[in-house]
């Protein structure tokens, strides 16, 4: 299934809120960089990283 927003489908009920700097994104314990924070919505974020979330794995 291609991604909807490389396709101009985006269909968010909420607007995105970009971030003028990319947060960093630790780990629980606060010990390994797992990601940047890029966008804000009421809905959720986007988080840019190397490698996938784990279901139910909370930051």
């Amino acid at each position: 299934m291609p991604d909807m927003a490389m396709r101009g489908d985006d269909q968010r009920l909420s607007n995105r809120h970009h971030l003028v700097y990319y947060l960093q994104v630790f780990d629980p314990q606060g010990e390994e960089l797992v990601g940047h924070l890029a966008d804000l919505s009421v809905d959720g974020l986007m988080r840019l990283c190397p490698r996938s979330l784990v279901e139910g794995q909370h930051f």
